[in-house]
């Protein structure tokens, strides 16, 4: 729980000061993106996939198992269904809060996110460019959401 301590602009000083100095190269790359979000966001993404975890009971997992099936089978058959609603909701809040993130993002890489796009035409006044963006935005966000309603719950009758 500790990153949502630090504020994401001193974490995104922090991996602009730390990557050029590692002899790692990813400075400037897509990964230094991937390292700021999780950075940023894990304290969210783990809560969401405990409560998951927690929803579901162990003995469901061991009944597969004493009827037979093995471990992982167990796992793949009983408990990841049962998860599935919560794994989605989890993916898909921080798929959504990763895409407005902008301080993090905007020292991490070289790499242009949609946030950021946004922000500089607006800075720079092209008022145009920006709403244009937007609507890309949103029309990105849109079809995320109803992928993630397609991978979410289905009752039995089949009605959503």
């Amino acid at each position: 729980m500790e990153p949502l301590a630090v504020p994401a602009i001193v974490l995104g000083l922090g991996l602009l000061w730390t990557w050029p100095v590692l002899p790692v190269p990813v400075y400037g790359t897509v990964v230094v993106l991937v390292i700021a979000f999780v950075a940023v966001f894990l304290p969210q993404g783990y809560r969401g996939v405990t409560s998951s975890i927690l929803q579901v009971d162990k003995d469901l997992e061991d009944s597969a198992v004493l009827l037979g099936s093995r471990r992982t089978k167990a796992m793949s058959y009983v408990t990841l269904p049962l998860m599935r609603v919560g794994l989605v909701s989890t993916l898909l809040l921080l798929l959504l809060l990763c895409m407005r993130e902008l301080s993090a993002a905007l020292f991490a890489s070289d790499t242009r996110l949609l946030s950021i796009l946004i922000f500089d035409n607006y800075d720079n006044g092209a008022m145009q460019g920006a709403a244009s963006v937007s609507l890309l935005y949103c029309g990105v966000i849109l079809v995320i959401t109803l992928l993630a309603k397609s991978l979410g719950a289905k009752s039995v009758d089949g009605a959503r």
